[in-house]
């Protein structure tokens, strides 16, 4: 679990002895608020992040109860908060078993649809879901479904421009022949 986060964040690892050591204490603070976080309730914990995260403006006096009192004796920024609790956000999704999901339509799904849609990504995933929906009318019909590193695309635009792909290819080889 820790190694993977430490994997995601070694992009950021730029060869300046200030920036290493900030993010080896934002990893380190994470890691102490996922195990305060275990104590009180990881799952609880992990919604009110989420939730204080997708706050319009950030103010400590918004966060939780717990959030509040974890941070109440650091000496962070606001910025270090923020950074603390998206890596916080990643070892608890991780832990959890959580993966973000984005469902894409060309108009908006109904509650029936979404929970079959659901049912099916879970099973395939075998993980709990994240889900957010959006739409988009260029589409045309059908579903894409961005899950983690995934995309599975099922639109009537993408298979329109598969067709396109396969038809100028065939034309290409008649004609060349």
């Amino acid at each position: 679990m820790i190694n993977s986060c430490q994997q995601k964040l070694s992009y950021f690892l730029i060869p300046t002895k200030g920036l290493i050591v900030i993010i080896k204490l934002t990893y380190r603070y994470a890691k102490v608020l996922f195990d305060y976080a275990q104590e009180k309730g990881l799952e609880k914990i992990y919604r009110q992040t989420v939730t204080f995260l997708e706050g319009d403006k950030f103010d400590m006096n918004d966060a939780s109860k717990e959030l509040q009192t974890f941070f109440a004796p650091l000496p962070v920024t606001k910025h270090e908060i923020i950074a603390i609790l998206n890596v916080f956000k990643e070892l608890a999704r991780e832990d959890m078993n959580i993966i973000d999901v984005e469902i894409i339509s060309a108009v908006p799904l109904s509650p029936e649809q979404l929970r079959k849609t659901e049912e099916k990504l879970v099973e395939i995933s075998g993980k709990r879901l994240d889900i957010t929906t959006t739409t988009d009318p260029s589409i045309i019909g059908g579903l894409r479904v961005i899950m983690g590193n995934t995309v599975l695309d099922n639109t009537i635009k993408r298979n329109l421009s598969d067709m396109k792909k396969m038809m100028s290819h065939k034309a290409t080889s008649i004609y060349s022949n």
